[in-house]
């Protein structure tokens, strides 16, 4: 190695950093000096630059294919005894200059040489392990010293965490909030925003990573010759879309050899084109809908009751007068076009009741009684007339004593003729004549029906919706109670309800009673009732007579019967919620004094104009044109139900305290709900994926070409070090166009306009060479 320490020109002696030489491998020349082949300096040597002694300090370079070259990288230098740079006066004969000892003099104008020196190397600093650190943390920083190539793309690698994190985060915010209402957050956040910041943290994360891992593809492009506006549409791909875009046009796809680059940086282009269409993907994610929301502090309530022994005043025996209230939900059933609703609370208007519920009510029952009708003709004398007239009696029977009679014809005209009687006892019983003949023929519509009002229970399920309520009857039962007369207080009707027992025993102790029932049965006429407490801590009351001891047999069960005297464990075989009560008194005086006047009479009908039903009370005209007015059995039912809806209504609100716990159920509002679409989701999905992709692509493939760079320019035993170059100004600051190149394109360069510069940088052909200042671009024939 020859080291030529000619004293520069006055014009290089103000620069104080050395100028190194090219290495070139195999001994060949640059590409640009090819038809240099002289070399026409001498080696001086002076006493002062005798007195000062050269220390070229070497380290072998492992094999490259063997493992980590960057783990064991120095860096270059030309190093003196001493520490500091020193400094010698050369005598010159037009002036002195002064220069740094460890210098490398440029060849004497005109005349150029090869320079052969061996690239020179200080080895990197080893770290001192004290005994005190811990094992674990020195194994893991040895591993880092191993694999420094990691430490390349450390911030790269984490933004790529950090953009697959956010992509998580986006999924794990929308799925727990999938189908729910939006959350309250403070400050007024929303989910979307949410979705927005953690969108643009991916754009972030993912903008660093295209722009570092594009600007290093433009030093890994150019490892093979290129064009110079090759090196420079990379660097103008990675500062954003527009560059990106020129860049994709750019680049050469169809190129011979296996070179990736133009595909790889093709990739990350167009990945920093798409990113830009996150936003509005994202966006499109999550839309609102309208939903329910549990409301969790309230309840809704629909009134029910187990007891109902509501009644006026005594106005005879076994009679009482009835309320006002009771009169009018009768009246409100039999005159009004809708029937009221039940009593029921929910402040939002949206409640719903996930299970049935039963309360004490009224039931109505009817059947076409008209095959029992009778026909009795017969003649008698009319006054009014002065003659013999024809009659026909159709005929009812109500119970074995009594009947029921509708008589046509030898009417005088003005009275006109029946068109329907009525009759309230035990039963509702009536006979309907449609048609103005006194004699039954295919001309005439005659009907009978017997009908029943009696207390019952029904079961319900409903829901409450914008304020209404929706409640429908799932079951009902017939007239199964029983008359409990306790000593101490007046009588009630009773029945049970076995689906509500809670166990198996509870149903064993009733039969031990003497109780007849199956699997199936539901109602039980239960003998015993109570007159005070509550559901829960009712005061029981057997039957005076007919006690339920009184069914079992003698001192065979001790433990419910102590003789006729029942056992309180069998007084509460039923809990009080199960049991259904009705004030006897408050049943008869309903039959007597209410049902009995109201649906007792008749309806005449106009026989010289052909006027139905304009003669009969109030109820009666009602009753005879409900419905269709044709009365039908349909006609007959709707009504009586219409007026037992009514009164079951006004009695589930008026049931006796402590025994009318109303139905709890579920209290909704409407708000707006979240829904995912979770197709939208896939577009950042596919970025982020693809950006992993280009990050592991490129990564890899740089790595490999500088491996294959390094053992091209690989001379003897040192090895040019793996660069880590990327959009840093600095690296093309210190790393850019040899001097030769420089030189060469003086011409080239002369223009300040940058158009004329982008035209010039296509016919300029550089490639990535190893030099002892590192690596440098340099021009090759194109």
């Amino acid at each position: 190695m020859s080291f030529h320490n000619s004293p520069p020109t006055a014009a290089q002696a103000n620069f104080v950093y050395p100028e190194h030489a090219h290495i070139r491998s195999n001994n060949s020349p640059s590409p640009l000096l090819q038809a240099e082949q002289h070399d026409n300096v001498p080696s001086t040597s002076d006493s002062s630059a005798q007195n000062a002694t050269h220390d070229v300090h070497r380290i072998e370079s492992p094999d490259i294919d063997n493992g980590d070259v960057y783990g064991t990288e120095t860096t270059p230098a030309i190093s003196t005894t001493s520490h500091s740079a020193r400094t010698t006066e050369v005598p010159s004969q037009s002036s002195d200059v002064t220069i740094a000892q460890g210098d490398i003099n440029e060849p004497r104008p005109g005349k150029l040489s090869k320079f052969r020196r061996r690239l020179t190397t200080v080895p990197w600093p080893k770290e001192k392990w004290s005994s005190s650190t811990p094992k674990g943390v020195g194994s893991l920083k040895r591993w880092w010293q191993r694999h420094r190539y990691f430490n390349i793309w450390w911030w790269e690698m984490t933004c790529c965490i950090i953009a697959f994190a956010a992509l998580v985060a986006i999924v794990v915010t929308i799925r727990a909030h999938e189908h729910k209402p939006l959350p309250q957050w403070r400050y007024g956040l929303t989910v979307n925003a949410m979705i927005a910041a953690y969108t643009v943290i991916l754009k972030a994360a993912a903008g660093l990573v295209l722009a570092e891992g594009i600007s290093h593809l433009k030093w890994i492009a150019i490892a093979r010759p290129q064009s110079l506006s090759t090196f420079v549409a990379h660097d103008n791909a990675s500062r954003g879309p527009l560059g990106a875009l020129k860049l994709l046009w750019k680049n050469e796809y169809s190129s011979g050899g296996p070179h990736m680059s133009p595909f790889i940086s093709s990739l990350g282009a167009l990945i920093t084109v798409l990113v830009l269409l996150v936003d509005p993907f994202s966006q499109q994610i999550i839309k609102t809908y309208q939903c329910e929301r549990r409301t969790t502090t309230e309840n809704g309530t629909i009134a029910r009751t187990n007891v109902y022994r509501e009644i006026g005043k005594h106005s005879g025996s076994s009679e009482n007068t009835i309320p006002l209230s009771v009169r009018n939900a009768v009246n409100n059933g039999l005159f009004a076009s809708q029937k009221p609703n039940v009593q029921f609370t929910c402040r939002t208007g949206n409640c719903t009741f996930a299970e049935e519920y039963t309360t004490l009510a009224f039931c109505s029952s009817c059947l076409d009684a008209t095959d029992e009708l009778e026909y009795t003709p017969y003649e008698d004398f009319d006054e009014f007339f002065d003659d013999t007239m024809l009659y026909t009696n159709v005929t009812l029977a109500i119970n074995d004593r009594e009947n029921l009679t509708l008589s046509r014809g030898g009417q005088a005209l003005s009275r006109g003729y029946l068109g329907l009687v009525s009759y309230f006892g035990a039963d509702l019983a009536m006979i309907r004549w449609d048609g103005p003949s006194p004699i039954p023929d295919q001309n005439q519509t005659i009907r009978g029906y017997r009908c029943n009002l009696y207390p019952c229970m029904k079961t319900f399920k409903a829901k409450i919706n914008t304020g209404k309520i929706e409640e429908e009857a799932v079951d009902t039962s017939g007239n199964v109670f029983s008359i409990v007369a306790p000593q101490q207080y007046a009588m009630v009707r009773s029945a049970a309800d076995l689906n509500c027992l809670d166990n198996a025993d509870q149903r064993n102790t009733l039969q031990r009673l003497g109780y007849q029932f199956n699997e199936t049965t539901r109602w039980l006429p239960y003998n015993v009732s109570w007159a005070k407490g509550t559901a829960e801590t009712p005061i029981f009351a057997p039957s005076g007579f007919d006690d339920p001891c009184e069914r079992a047999p003698a001192n065979q069960h001790p433990d419910l019967c102590n003789g006729k005297k029942t056992s309180a464990k069998a007084l509460k075989a039923i809990p009080a919620r199960c049991v259904y009560n009705m004030g006897h008194l408050t049943t008869s005086s309903l039959y007597e004094n209410l049902f009995g006047p109201m649906f007792t009479g008749y309806v005449r009908n106009s026989w010289m104009y052909a006027y139905a039903g304009y003669e009969g009370t109030e109820t009666m005209l009602a009753l005879f044109n409900a419905g269709s007015g044709n009365g039908t059995l349909e006609d007959v039912e709707g009504i009586l139900r219409n007026i037992t809806d009514s009164l079951t209504t006004y009695m589930r609100q008026a049931g006796a305290a402590g025994f009318s716990d109303p139905v709890m159920g579920e209290m909704y509002d409407y708000t707006s709900c979240i829904k995912v679409r979770w197709a939208w989701l896939s577009y950042p999905a596919i970025i982020v994926g693809a950006l992993l992709v280009f990050f592991t692509w490129m990564a890899i493939y740089a790595r490999i070409e500088q491996s294959r760079l390094r053992r091209q320019w690989k001379d003897e035993d040192s090895v040019p070090f793996i660069h880590d170059f990327k959009s840093s100004a600095l690296d093309f600051l210190y790393h850019g166009l040899d001097r030769d190149s420089l030189r060469h394109m003086d011409d080239i360069g002369a223009t300040n306009q940058i158009r004329e510069l982008e035209k010039r940088a296509e016919k300029v052909m550089v490639t990535l060479v190893a030099t002892d200042q590192g690596w440098k671009l340099s021009s090759v024939a194109s």
